[in-house]
């Protein structure tokens, strides 16, 4: 009996973490998109940063997004974890945000977006944003070709 529980818990560890990062990833992607089709159907620039309380952009996180227009507050997310750190890296350098033009298509940029575990030395998810306004997960592969730092 012993032994079936030295087996079953780390597992389930592996299972629970991998779970959140999946909840994670698909809140990003769901922001991204929501975004994206908000900038469309109102003919507008719409903008998505990190939030650490809901009501002001700071750096990406893992707390949560708001997403906003030149006229007002549209949504804010707050996501159901807050274990590790997400981190964006944009093009051209120092964005904090990602903006979408009416036509669908990024503000002139494009990026990375990945998150980090507490403790990990590499990433367990990321996303990339392509100038056209896509969104895609990078496969494992991907990130480990990539300079993605945890630290």
């Amino acid at each position: 009996m012993v032994i079936i529980f030295m087996i079953i818990v780390p597992s389930q560890n592996i299972f629970l973490t991998k779970s959140k990062t999946d909840v994670l990833s698909s809140q990003l992607m769901h922001a991204i998109a929501l975004t994206r089709s908000e900038s469309i159907a109102r003919g507008e620039k719409v903008t998505l940063c990190g939030s650490r309380d809901q009501i002001t952009c700071t750096y990406f996180n893992n707390m949560g997004y708001l997403i906003f227009s030149a006229e007002k507050m549209l949504y804010t997310l707050q996501n159901t974890t807050n274990d590790g750190v997400m981190h964006w890296q944009a093009f051209p350098n120092g964005r904090t945000d990602l903006q979408y033009l009416s036509s669908g298509l990024t503000n002139s940029e494009n990026g990375t977006f990945w998150y980090c575990e507490k403790n990990a030395s590499t990433p367990s998810f990321a996303v990339t944003v392509s100038q056209s306004g896509r969104p895609r997960v990078m496969s494992t592969a991907e990130i480990a070709c990539g300079d993605y730092s945890c630290y």
